[in-house]
Order: structure tokens, then sequence, then C-alpha cells
């Protein structure tokens, strides 16, 4: 973590940071780090106070000014690196020069430690006044065609329910749709044109749906004046071009990873190409859009998902014995058959069943591998709703999350809200989603997955501490923060 090296350094000139300084020089001083002070180019508070810290104008020269935050005017459009050369030209240490984006991430959390979303916001958002305006924002059916319900849809269901708290012209295309996710009860908050529900699976993928949809969706914003922010919910490209701004959001890069499906992969590069702005789920994911797909930087932000799944259980144990939970598809890179592996391993598979919930009915190859590892009657898959699921995460002795490859994990912390410990992956997000709240596991090594297992079910005291560690890593993620987060890039995209 970029702190942790700072903490030696003892003292940093913090830049870029702009409204957000106040929070900032909590943070980093109760991280035992002194601000020596905070430059930036907003000319609009030279002379002025942040939150009752007064700001010196000082725009010729950079003087060190212990405990000030100082603004400097820099009138350019790479305003951030010509701030970054005169500090370094003044004399002042490289390695003391820190730039608010390379670590926000790592600030929001550490605040949102100690504070809930809410104040991370009031630090945040009321600063941002000349950034809060009701703009007009269009999201298109392509994600509702596809998805009965998934990750996917709940990020949609909480950012365009919450959108319509920000601004009075949210408009939402469903079309004829399969989703599962209710949006009926904002139906008299934001415009909704033509929307049918579609029962067979079969509309998925039809190319005649598609096509319908995308003449119904030119009817709907046809003749509308242009919407500020175009946010379309997947990669296909509609030909809407009555817009300011479009803003497009990267779950993950698995079509480009694993080479899964050629039309995904084009269409998201077109998509990409031609978004103003581009929002990562982690930072995990901004690396992949870099180094893949050779995305600019400047055009990604990072904007954590949270957990959705926070229904109160209300059955008794639907298994008649304790049992490790996996949630979730399992083909592929999910690395479902090396979780069985390890779990045949485990000194615990006479005493524990393996229950495996959501995804399709088992395969031929799954179901060959569990009788040829002699499980047949250890494991079980199980479907259902949002309270089947709650009560499965909550009545489970482990959660484990083998996977390969994500672009962020939701299951992680839909488990860790229930209180159960998570063994997972340390590849991809996972890491960053989990913290210290997990145990890490290479996902190659049934071996080492089998002995964590085992470790976990066979010291009650270890399952304690990550069932609590859990609880306190899942609240530092909010949908709040995430919604204010995307609401304020469409804002700064707007601002220009």
């Amino acid at each position: 973590m970029i702190l942790e090296s700072l903490k030696l350094k003892k003292t940093v000139v913090l830049y870029g940071a702009g409204n957000c300084a106040v929070w900032c020089i909590y943070v980093l001083k109760r991280e035992g780090i002194e601000v020596s002070f905070i430059v930036d180019n907003s000319i609009k508070k030279q002379g002025g106070d942040l939150k009752g810290i007064p700001i010196k104008n000082h725009t010729d020269s950079i003087g060190l000014i212990n405990e000030m935050p100082v603004l400097i005017s820099v009138a350019d459009k790479n305003a951030n690196e010509s701030i970054r050369r005169l500090l370094l030209e003044s004399g002042i240490n490289e390695g003391q020069v820190l730039r608010y984006q390379d670590f926000r991430e790592e600030m929001v959390m550490l605040y949102a430690s100690d504070y809930s979303a809410d104040m991370v916001m009031d630090a945040d958002e009321k600063s941002d006044r000349e950034l809060d305006r009701n703009i007009s924002v269009l999201y298109d059916c392509q994600l509702f065609m596809l998805q009965r319900h998934g990750g996917i849809s709940r990020y949609l269901y909480e950012l365009i329910t919450r959108e319509t708290d920000k601004t009075n012209n949210v408009e939402m295309f469903q079309g004829i749709h399969v989703s599962e996710i209710s949006l009926e009860g904002y139906k008299d908050r934001f415009r909704r044109y033509y929307a049918t529900k579609a029962e067979d699976d079969v509309f998925r993928w039809s190319d005649f749906l598609r096509g319908i949809n995308k003449k119904l969706l030119d009817v709907f914003v046809s003749g509308h004046e242009p919407y500020d922010i175009y946010h379309p919910t997947y990669y296909e490209d509609y030909g809407i071009n009555n817009y300011r701004k479009k803003v497009l959001t990267v779950h993950d890069l698995i079509q480009e990873v694993y080479n899964l499906d050629k039309k995904t992969i084009d269409n998201k590069k077109n998509s990409i190409e031609n978004s103003d702005g581009i929002i990562a789920v982690s930072n995990s994911t901004k690396r992949d859009l870099i180094d893949i797909l050779a995305v600019r930087e400047e055009k990604i932000r990072v904007i954590y998902l949270a957990n959705s799944m926070t229904l109160t259980p209300t059955q008794d144990q639907m298994v008649d014995e304790n049992y490790i939970l996996y949630v979730g598809n399992r083909g592929g890179y999910k690395n479902f058959a090396t979780l069985l592996d390890a779990y045949s391993r485990s000194s615990y598979v006479g005493d524990v069943a393996l229950v495996c919930f959501g995804g399709e009915e088992p395969n031929v190859e799954e179901i060959a591998q569990i009788c040829e590892l002699g499980i047949e009657d250890r494991v079980f898959f199980r479907r259902g709703g949002d309270l089947e699921l709650a009560n499965y995460y909550n009545q489970a002795e482990v959660f484990i999350y083998p996977s390969r490859y994500e672009g962020f994990g939701l299951p992680v912390l839909e488990a860790m809200h229930y209180g159960t410990p998570v063994i997972s992956s340390n590849t991809s997000s996972l890491p960053e989603v989990a913290g210290d709240a997990a145990i890490m596991v290479c996902p190659e090594r049934a071996d080492e997955i089998a002995y964590q297992v085992d470790r976990l079910l066979n010291d009650e005291s270890l399952r304690r501490h990550y069932a609590q560690k859990g609880r306190e890593r899942e609240k530092l993620f909010s949908w709040e923060r995430c919604s204010y987060e995307t609401h304020r890039f469409y804002c700064e995209l707007i601002a220009g």
C-alpha cells in the first residue's frame, strides 16, 4: 500500500486533492503522516478557506509552509503534471510528492474505517457544490435483455434507483426484457418506456428482439434534447448519438483474458474507445484495461461496488448437517473442479457437506468428477431466491470462492455480511476486496485449499476472528458511496 511506504517519510506534499483536502489531512495525520502543504489548480479558492482552513494565495513560487494548504495556479490542460514538475523543481524530494488520485481508494477506505459512508460523503460532497447540477441521464436496455439476475443487475438497480435521488432527469429504457430486478416502485420518479417482461429465456439471445428494442429505443430518444450522460448497460453499440458524454462501466475483462467471446470482445473495445469516461469496479480491472486494451489511465475512474444481500435470515437450517458453501456459476475460470478436489482431500469430508448454490444444473463433467472422487453423497446443488441465499450464507461454516479471475467478487462481501468466514483466491481483484478479512489461497493448489478448510473447521476461535473481520470489511463498501462517486464522475465530465 502507498500509505505504508509514506509512513517512513513522515512528511508529504499532496497535490490534486482539491475539495477533498480537509479529510485528506485528517486521514494522513491519523496515519502518522504530516502534510506540509496541499497544492491544486483551482483558482476560485485562491485567498479563501477550505472548511475553515486558510488557503494562502501563492502563485509565483512554492514555499514550504508547515501545516498550511497552499494552492498554486497552473493554466494548462495538464495541470497535475505541471504541479508535480514545479514541486520537484522547488527541491522537494520526489518520494514526498504525492498525487491524490494515486491513493484515492486507500484514503476512502481508511476514512470509512472510522466513519460511515455518509460522513465520508459529507467531507467530500458538501465542498463540491460547483459540481451539483440537475443532469439528464439515459440508461439503455442491453443488460435487462441478457440477465435475469446477477451481479451486474444488482449494480444497475442500486445505481439507477439512487441516481433518481440526485437528479429529476433519469430516463431508463428497459424494453422487452427478462430482468428480474424490481424497478416498478420508481416508475413515477423517472421516465420508463415500453417495459415488457418476456418469460421465455430464448428472448435473451434473439437477434430479432434486439432489433425491435433498438427501434423502440430510437423512438424513445428521438426528438429529445441531448442527454448530459448516456450510460449504456452493456457493450453493444445502439447507435445513440444525442448525448454530451458517454460513460461505460467495465466489470471485468474475462472475455479478453480467457478469449471467450469475440463478439463481446469487439463490442467492448469499440464501446470503450467511443466513451468519454470509463468506470472500473476495481483497481485490478483498471490495470487490465490499461495493460490489455491500452486504455489511457486518465480516462478511468475506479468506483467500488457494494453488497446488496442484507435480508434477515428467517428459516431454520436448510441442510441437515454442517456445510461449506460455494455460490455462483461454476464453469471455466470459476475453478469448481479444483474446489471439488480440495473438498475431497479435507479431513472433514465425512462430517461437513459441500453446498453449491446457484448456477446451472450440474453437468456431465461435474457429476463424473464427483463420482470419481467418491463424494456423490456429500455435494448438494441448490437454487432459489435471495431469501434462500441469505439463509445458506448465514448457516454455513465456511464460504469458499476459488475463482481464478474476478472483476470484483460480490459473493465475498455477501458472505462477510452474514459473518461467514471466507476462503478466497489470491488473484485478480479478490485480495483488493477481501483485504485481511479472509484467508487467501492459490486457486491452483487443491492441497492448500484443503489445508485452510481444515484449519478453519478445526478452530472455532479462528472462525470467530474471520467472521468479525469480515463484518467490519463489508461495511467499508457502500452503494451510497458508489452512487455518489458515479454521479460526481458524471458531473466532472460535463463540467469538462
